[in-house]
């Protein structure tokens, strides 16, 4: 029979466990009613919210992200289960895990109700975001224009700045009402963030003209400058605004106010086409041949990005056309290296120098060819520019079609009775120049116009030898089928079976002795009296051994 004792501690054993097991019945309820009340206040329902509480429901369990019922509601907007919640002890300034407060949700998704409920409760009005927002700033970024009336009336910090320095001012955009708030209350209107922006030159950038006109009624700097220098007017003018322009000419914008780079609004408006702002901005006097400092004038910018209504009413209003950057470019330079034909019409049209040369030696004609626009060059042509014009490197316009391929300018050169015989600097022709950067089409076209094949370079290379130096299988063949010859050799010895020998090219090798002479081909010696065969073997070129060494075989046969 047991013990007294034994009987004691059984009961203390049963009950203890009783008490753990009721504990932790009631964890399970608790979370289970919190996770409830988190979904009621989602929901907005409030009599489920006001059941819950009654039951015991904790006010201020928190979900996965740490958002609390209060902060929930706050967020979906409902004011009476705010009321209820912080009737019932609900803690208003609670921070969520992404430093989120009631008022900051409510703030932002423009609950005024829900707002002003929570400051009646002494909420934190001035608590931040990790990135400093306040509620000030959530409103006025969003455009809630109430609520920021309401956080201004408790106190809010009207001049408070974020992380990148923005006021609530600076974020409020385009919302002229919010402006008119914040100004009317005291806002620092030339304050500026981080990187130098103000209210004004923000609304100028992105085409407010009501909050421009709004900010300079009120005594906004106009012509403040960001860190590179540009203005309000420089901003707009950029981005094509053309109301925000009219304003700010009609306030007394500086028109001819140059950035760090020395641009002028009427050269930013140029380079981005905005016919309308340039027109403006002539009237009001800008002056019209400003350089920046680069040398660049309003009609180059606009020539080289091919706004030929730009460029059209600018030389209507006395743009100087031969203006030269520091290279030596002109406006027609830039239009004819683009391709843009408008421009390089209206240009020529109204007398610009056609054959004026940059500090290279390239004409608008050559800085066309180049880059492949036969449209431009075919304009330039019959405009008078001179085909054969040479660098100071003596290329040609051919010779600058002839290496990037461009087969269509080549054959209007050609038609246009283009010299294929100049040698550059180095002695190279179109066809060495073509024969090396292996253009097919341009080889073909020269070789059909009959132009001299056999030319040498500065070091006695032929077109045919620049073709096998590169192992271009298919130009050798075109040359060859053309009469290229073989028997040639370089300043240096080479002929052109020891090129291609050395190359280790078998193809190559059987086809210049199909072409050649045979013997004295294979026999031909460099000074230093090694043969194509004594080439091959240095170089370890052992099919080219294998080609050779049968060719001698044969004739010793024979």
């Amino acid at each position: 029979m047991p013990s007294d004792k034994s009987v004691s501690n059984k009961k203390r054993v049963d009950d203890q466990r009783s008490k753990l097991e009721k504990s932790s019945e009631n964890q399970i309820d608790n979370e289970q009613m919190g996770a409830k009340l988190l979904a009621a206040c989602a929901d907005g329902d409030f009599h489920a919210v006001r059941h819950l509480l009654k039951r015991g429901a904790v006010v201020d369990t928190r979900n996965e992200d740490g958002s609390t019922p209060l902060i929930t509601a706050a967020e979906n907007g409902n004011a009476d289960i705010v009321k209820l919640l912080l009737k019932n002890g609900a803690l208003v300034d609670a921070v969520n895990k992404d430093g989120w407060t009631a008022l900051l949700q409510a703030s932002d998704e423009g609950h005024d109700d829900v707002v002003s409920a929570l400051l009646k409760k002494n909420a934190d009005i001035n608590i931040r975001l990790p990135n400093g927002d306040s509620a000030l700033h959530l409103a006025c970024e969003e455009g809630h224009k109430d609520v920021v009336k309401i956080l201004i009336a408790y106190d809010a910090d009207i001049d408070a700045v974020n992380e990148v320095g923005n006021t609530p001012l600076i974020d409020a955009g385009d919302e002229d009402g919010i402006v008119r708030v914040l100004l009317k209350n005291g806002a620092s209107i030339d304050a500026t963030n981080n990187e130098g922006w103000t209210a004004l030159l923000q609304a100028s950038d992105e085409g407010h003209e009501d909050v421009v006109a709004l900010l300079l009624k009120n005594g906004a700097a106009i012509n403040a400058q960001l860190p590179n220098g540009e203005t309000s007017l420089h901003l707009a003018s950029e981005e094509g605004h053309v109301d925000v322009v009219k304003i700010l000419l009609a306030c007394g914008a500086l028109t001819d106010l140059a950035d760090n780079d020395g641009d002028t609004p009427l050269l930013a408006a140029a380079e981005n086409g905005h016919t309308d702002v340039v027109k403006l901005l002539l009237k009001n006097g800008a002056s019209v041949d400003t350089i920046n400092n680069q040398g660049w004038t309003a009609l180059m910018q606009a020539a080289d990005e091919g706004h030929a209504s730009v460029v059209k009413l600018l030389i209507k209003n006395g743009a100087s056309m031969d203006k030269q950057v520091l290279d030596g470019h002109t406006a027609l330079h830039f239009a004819c290296e683009e391709g843009h034909l408008d421009v390089a019409k209206a240009l020529i049209a109204d007398n610009a120098a056609i054959d004026l040369a940059d500090e290279d030696g390239d004409t608008p004609l050559t800085s066309a060819a180049a880059n492949g626009h036969a449209a431009v060059v075919k304009l330039l042509l019959k405009g008078g520019a001179e085909i054969d014009w040479c660098t100071t490197e003596q290329w040609t316009s051919l010779m600058g079609a002839s290496e990037h391929g461009h087969i269509d300018v080549v054959k209007v050169l050609l038609g246009e009775g283009a010299s294929s015989a100049r040698q550059n600097a180095e002695g190279l022709t179109a066809l060495h120049i073509a024969s090396t950067n292996r253009r097919l089409d341009v080889v073909e076209a020269l070789l059909d116009h009959g132009v001299p094949i056999d030319v040498f370079d500065e070091d006695g290379n032929t077109a045919l030898f620049e073709a096998i130096a590169k192992g271009y299988t298919e130009i050798v063949k075109v040359l060859l089928d053309h009469g290229a010859s073989v028997a040639q050799t370089n300043n240096a010895g080479w002929t052109c079976l020891m090129k291609a020998a050395g190359r280790g090219s078998s193809s190559l090798v059987k086809l210049l002795q199909k072409k050649g002479s045979g013997t004295s081909l294979v026999d031909s010696q460099l000074p230093s009296g090694a043969t194509a065969l004594n080439i091959a073997c240095e170089q370890g070129q052992l099919d080219v051994v294998v080609v050779l060494s049968r060719c001698e075989h044969e004739r010793a046969v024979a």
